[in-house]
């Protein structure tokens, strides 16, 4: 009941995925959509999307169940977890990394990356399908690219860098498509064959699968001690992404919180995308899928800040598994640049 999660006031409600594919032209779509994204991101550092399209919201929970899987045979045999290839950087770069660490502290991270078609690590199917994993990548990263290309023309007018919202979305535009990585190529079919570096091909964008565990509860009569442990548990301490976005599936067990500055409180977005569902559940039929699978919550990154020369602050955030709950799972993308492409400022702000 102490938690925050917000109120009625639109920063907090959630935005329809379909609402974020506008542009300029479309009015006062734009407009409205703008204004949501800004809202959101500027005065609470997060914004709550809501799936509206079946694919989307299937390969989502086709996602989940592959992860739940995945951690569920880890736990069963331990030969199997030991066999995994550790995290350690990729070729590309010495700060990507790629693979599995279990971090003895109640974190477990798999760090997949894409690479053209295909998910690296290359696991067996029947572990973790990576085809899976590749719809659901190509599902948020759309969203992710789609809100930093209006936040990055929303800043761009605002601080003069454009005279009117058409040149300020096409520049961004630009920005998003060349230098946002979201595992897509932007070389030609001859330029990728002349290449000699297949590790350049690698996304610099993680997709990391992550199984956050807090210690069980402790059977102790001392009401000080009972108190303690009723509270949540940090698990990773506050800090910002080195990301233009860090899109974050909602999952069924929350704990992420993000530092609302508006309020000055830890805001838990994962409980009020429950409570929006909760609210609408009533009047819907369709609950053939978890409710999660059609949640997703994208927070700026420290690239951002950047490129809104300020307006946009990267969000402070946390993770924190309450004592109750054994277990949970997150699949968070750290939407990244694309290695070796500069940051032209004429160009693109």
């Amino acid at each position: 009941e102490s938690v925050f999660v917000g109120d009625t006031r639109k920063g907090y409600n959630s935005i329809k995925a379909s609402d974020l594919m506008v542009s300029p032209q479309d009015g006062s779509r734009y407009e409205k959509a703008l204004m949501h994204v800004m809202d959101s991101w500027v005065s609470h550092s997060c914004l709550i999307v809501e799936l509206d399209d079946e694919n989307d919201i299937m390969a989502l929970n086709q996602m989940w169940q592959s992860t739940e899987q995945f951690f569920n045979m880890l736990e069963s045999d331990t030969a199997l977890e030991a066999s995994l290839p550790k995290m350690q950087p990729i070729p590309a770069s010495p700060y990507a990394k790629l693979g599995y660490a279990n971090f003895q502290n109640g974190m477990k991270f798999l760090e997949t990356r894409r690479s053209g078609d295909t998910i690296l690590p290359a696991l067996d199917e029947s572990l973790l399908d990576g085809t899976v994993l590749a719809k659901a990548f190509s599902v948020l990263t759309r969203l992710g690219n789609q809100i930093v290309q209006i936040a990055t023309a929303a800043s761009s007018l605002e601080h003069d860098g454009y005279s009117n919202d058409n040149d300020a979305f096409q520049a961004a535009q630009r920005m998003v498509k060349e230098l946002v990585d979201d595992g897509s190529s932007t070389t030609t079919e001859e330029e990728e064959e002349e290449s000699k570096d297949a590790s350049v091909m690698v996304s610099m964008s993680p997709h990391r699968l992550c199984c956050y565990s807090s210690p069980p509860n402790k059977n102790n009569n001392d009401s000080t001690e009972a108190k303690k442990e009723q509270q949540p548990t940090e698990l990773f301490g506050a800090h910002t992404d080195t990301s233009f976005a860090t899109i974050v599936p909602v999952a069924a067990v929350s704990g992420l919180e993000v530092w609302d500055e508006d309020v000055r409180k830890w805001y838990r977005p994962e409980l009020k995308a429950r409570q929006l569902w909760e609210g609408k559940s009533s009047t819907t039929t369709d609950t053939t899928l978890p409710w999660h699978a059609r949640y997703v919550v994208i927070m700026p990154g420290e690239f951002v800040q950047i490129v809104s020369r300020n307006e946009i602050a990267a969000a402070v955030h946390r993770v924190v598994t309450p004592n109750k709950e054994r277990r949970r799972l997150s699949a968070p993308i750290l939407l990244r640049g694309r290695p070796g492409v500069p940051l032209e400022v004429r160009k693109y702000l």
